[in-house]
Protein backbone atom coordinates (compact mmCIF):
# COMPACT_ATOMS: atom_id res chain seq x y z
CA UNK A 1 0.00 0.00 0.00
CA UNK A 2 1.43 3.41 -0.96
CA UNK A 3 2.28 6.09 1.05
CA UNK A 4 -0.55 8.24 -0.35
CA UNK A 5 -3.58 5.35 0.02
CA UNK A 6 -2.34 4.55 3.37
CA UNK A 7 -2.58 8.69 4.78
CA UNK A 8 -6.04 8.67 2.96
CA UNK A 9 -7.16 5.65 4.47
CA UNK A 10 -6.47 6.97 8.15
CA UNK A 11 -7.74 10.14 7.39
CA UNK A 12 -10.76 9.37 5.63
CA UNK A 13 -14.06 10.40 6.90
CA UNK A 14 -15.06 6.98 8.35
CA UNK A 15 -12.00 6.52 10.23
CA UNK A 16 -12.10 9.75 11.68
CA UNK A 17 -15.57 9.19 12.55
CA UNK A 18 -14.54 5.85 14.38
CA UNK A 19 -11.85 7.68 16.29
CA UNK A 20 -13.83 10.35 17.30
CA UNK A 21 -17.16 8.79 17.80
CA UNK A 22 -16.37 7.91 21.97
CA UNK A 23 -16.30 11.39 23.07
CA UNK A 24 -18.98 13.39 23.74
CA UNK A 25 -18.09 17.16 23.62
CA UNK A 26 -19.69 19.61 21.50
CA UNK A 27 -16.60 20.26 19.58
CA UNK A 28 -16.40 16.47 18.42
CA UNK A 29 -20.22 16.72 17.80
CA UNK A 30 -19.28 19.77 15.22
CA UNK A 31 -17.08 17.52 13.64
CA UNK A 32 -18.75 14.52 13.13
CA UNK A 33 -21.87 17.12 11.81
CA UNK A 34 -19.08 18.74 9.27
CA UNK A 35 -17.95 15.07 7.92
CA UNK A 36 -21.40 14.44 6.99
CA UNK A 37 -20.59 16.61 3.63
CA UNK A 38 -17.30 14.19 2.87
CA UNK A 39 -19.54 10.62 2.73
CA UNK A 40 -17.85 9.90 -0.73
CA UNK A 41 -14.47 11.41 -0.74
CA UNK A 42 -11.52 11.56 2.29
CA UNK A 43 -11.62 15.58 3.42
CA UNK A 44 -8.83 17.67 1.92
CA UNK A 45 -6.59 20.41 3.75
CA UNK A 46 -9.18 22.75 4.56
CA UNK A 47 -11.09 20.72 5.57
CA UNK A 48 -8.38 18.91 8.16
CA UNK A 49 -7.47 22.35 9.09
CA UNK A 50 -11.42 22.59 10.70
CA UNK A 51 -11.41 19.34 12.66
CA UNK A 52 -7.90 20.12 14.00
CA UNK A 53 -9.30 23.67 15.41
CA UNK A 54 -12.05 22.46 16.62
CA UNK A 55 -9.97 18.91 18.56
CA UNK A 56 -7.87 22.10 19.38
CA UNK A 57 -10.80 24.13 21.14
CA UNK A 58 -12.15 20.45 22.59
CA UNK A 59 -8.60 19.89 24.37
CA UNK A 60 -8.41 23.12 25.46
CA UNK A 61 -11.87 23.43 27.17
CA UNK A 62 -12.19 19.87 28.82
CA UNK A 63 -8.58 18.08 28.93
CA UNK A 64 -7.76 17.77 32.26
CA UNK A 65 -4.75 15.62 31.14
CA UNK A 66 -5.95 12.14 31.86
CA UNK A 67 -5.56 9.33 30.02
CA UNK A 68 -9.26 9.60 28.92
CA UNK A 69 -7.80 12.20 25.98
CA UNK A 70 -4.38 10.68 25.00
CA UNK A 71 -5.79 9.76 21.77
CA UNK A 72 -7.11 12.88 21.25
CA UNK A 73 -3.70 14.47 21.69
CA UNK A 74 -2.02 11.70 19.27
CA UNK A 75 -4.91 12.96 17.15
CA UNK A 76 -4.03 16.42 16.93
CA UNK A 77 -0.18 15.94 16.79
CA UNK A 78 -0.96 13.75 13.57
CA UNK A 79 -3.47 15.97 12.04
CA UNK A 80 -0.68 19.09 12.43
CA UNK A 81 1.86 16.88 10.97
CA UNK A 82 -0.73 16.17 8.15
CA UNK A 83 -1.47 19.91 7.57
CA UNK A 84 2.31 20.65 7.23
CA UNK A 85 2.77 18.11 5.03
CA UNK A 86 0.67 19.59 2.63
Amino acid sequence: MDLELTRRHAFSSENIRERLKAYGFTEIDDILSFLNLFRESPPGNCEYVYIRSKLGLCLQQHDNESDYFIPLREFVTELDCLIDFH
